[in-house]
Order: structure tokens, then C-alpha cells, then sequence
């Protein structure tokens, strides 16, 4: 009896196997507008449709002028001066510099920022009685456009005699730079000093500077420089005028001036063997900075 029973419940619950393959599949879960057949290589629309893949194009150049490796700031040690006088530029941030003119003038000093730095330079008491100097300058580029860069000067000095006096008093200065090239390797600079004391007198010195680079190496430079007294109600000027004028020879981290310093007037010229000047040489050396030198952009304009 149960053996009947079970072959007529597995007879009813048979189904033939070409009854099976016909019957219909269970419809497909939804895909929230996702065709499972566009993931097989071309089917989809989209992809038949896609344009071709164009070349990524190359991202704009976000360095300023005065930023790129090339400029003048980077491959000339000495850029922030032309002979004696200075230029627009400063060094780049982190930068700790060292000069010696003539041995006895020293100056050193340390970029704080990308554009302003600080400097000491003075001429140490080495000998009995002599009179020296010191001078603390804080200097600040104002404007690095790819042709015009101008900068602000403000100094203390102080002047020492051998017996104990001292007098100080106040420089206040402005630079502009023409550049005749994009990195600034040839340039004119116009500077102009005024010395406030407590005398009537405001001495205002001036100066011209023109720089012409041969190469990476080489660099020419001529600088005359004029002195004007302002008192109470005359500008005289001082009878005479210095001209220095020279070559230079700078790499990253070092600077090598050699030049000659020729006062041009009735009673400052000189004749014999300084016909053509007073020798001069000024050594400059530098460490490397936090300045970026590869190419790239400084932190601040590397945001979008």
C-alpha cells in the first residue's frame, strides 16, 4: 500500500527534460538602471557611443615671475645687488648669506620670506681708535612682474668713534629694476638713499646700476653713484661722483667681484696708478634656502 502510494506521488511530481528546459527562468533582480549586458566587451550603448579618449592636456604653468628655477634669484648669489648698491631682488626664503668687501666691510644676513630679508653689515673695530660702523637693513620686494621689480629699504645705523661716541641715525631706500629679460639676468636698477639724523642736513645718495649677463657664469656690471645735500633751503650736490664698474663671476651659492671704484671729479680724481679706479673685490657666499629649485611651484601657489 505504500509502495503504491509513492509511485503515483513521484508519477504526478515527474516533469519530462524537455518540459524543464522550456519552462520560463525567473526574471532578473533589478538593477536600478544598470544592464548586467553592457559589462561583456561591446555591448552598451555607451560604449558604442564614447568618444575617443583625447590626451591628458598639460597643466598650467603656476609659477610667477621670479619663481622659476632659471631666474637670476637662483643662479646669482650676488642678485640682490648690482656693485654696491642694490638691486629689487632678495634671496630666496631660508637663505643665510655672507659677503666681505675689501676684507673689512662684512655683512651678513638671512632671508626671513620669499620676499624680505634682513641684513648686518659693518666694519669691525680691529685697530685702536678707529672709527666703525654697523648698519641693520631690512629689505622688501614690493613688486616681481616679468619686467618691473621694485623694493623698500629701511636701515639703523650707528657710527663709532675711537673714543667712545657714537652717533645713529635712520636710511630709508627704494629700488626699481628694469629687466631686459624674463629671468631678470640683465637688468638697470635706479636707487635712491636718504640718511635722517638729527642734523639740519638730509643726505640723499643715488645710484645707477646696470648689469649685463655674458653667461650662466659671467656677468658685467657699471654703477656711478651721486650724492645731494638738502638743508633748510638749498640742494647742493657733493663736487664729485663715484663710478664703480667691474666683472662678476657667481654660480648658486657663491659670487666673485672684481672691479674697479673711480671717483670722478675736480678734487676726488685720482692719477697715477689708480688712473683707471681703486681695485676692489667683494666675495659673497650663500647656503642653498628652503626655495623650491627643480621647478615646481612654491607651497603657496601649488593651491588650486
Amino acid at each position: 500500500m505504500h509502495r503504491a502510494a509513492a509511485i503515483w506521488v513521484a508519477l504526478f511530481t515527474w516533469t519530462p527534460p524537455a518540459l524543464a528546459q522550456d519552462a520560463p527562468q525567473p526574471a532578473p533582480s533589478p538593477s536600478y538602471g544598470h544592464d548586467p549586458g553592457a559589462d561583456a566587451p561591446g555591448h552598451g550603448p555607451e560604449e558604442a557611443d564614447a568618444p575617443a579618449a583625447e590626451p591628458d592636456a598639460p597643466e598650467p604653468d603656476r609659477l610667477g615671475p621670479g619663481e622659476g628655477p632659471s631666474d637670476v634669484r637662483f643662479v646669482d648669489a650676488a642678485a640682490d645687488r648690482v656693485g654696491l648698491f642694490s638691486t629689487a631682488e632678495t634671496h630666496p626664503e631660508g637663505t643665510l648669506f655672507f659677503s666681505d668687501y675689501e676684507l673689512l666691510l662684512l655683512q651678513a644676513g638671512y632671508a626671513l620670506t620669499d620676499s624680505v630679508q634682513v641684513a648686518l653689515t659693518g666694519v669691525p673695530p680691529v685697530l685702536d681708535g678707529q672709527h666703525w660702523f654697523l648698519d641693520l637693513t631690512v629689505k622688501g620686494n614690493i613688486v616681481r612682474s616679468e619686467h618691473i621689480r621694485a623694493a623698500l629699504l629701511g636701515s639703523v645705523v650707528g657710527v663709532f668713534d675711537g673714543d667712545g661716541e657714537s652717533a645713529w641715525g635712520a636710511r630709508l631706500g627704494a629700488v626699481a629694476q628694469l629687466c631686459f629679460d624674463s629671468d631678470c639676468w640683465s637688468s638697470l636698477s635706479v636707487n635712491t638713499n636718504a640718511f635722517v639724523t638729527t642734523s639740519s642736513y638730509l643726505p640723499v645718495l643715488g645710484a645707477i646700476g646696470l648689469v649685463g649677463r655674458l653667461s650662466e657664469l659671467v656677468a658685467l656690471y657699471l654703477e656711478p653713484a651721486y650724492m645731494l645735500v638738502i638743508g633748510e633751503r638749498d640742494v647742493f650736490g657733493v663736487d664729485g661722483m663715484l663710478l664703480t664698474y667691474g666683472m662678476r663671476l657667481s654660480g648658486t651659492r657663491w659670487a666673485v667681484d672684481v672691479a674697479l671704484l673711480k671717483p670722478i671729479g675736480q678734487d676726488l680724481a685720482t692719477g697715477g696708478p689708480f688712473l683707471f679706479g681703486v681695485p676692489g673685490l667683494a666675495l659673497t657666499y650663500r647656503t642653498d634656502g628652503s626655495a623650491r629649485r627643480d621647478g615646481s611651484a612654491p607651497p603657496a601657489a601649488s593651491t588650486p
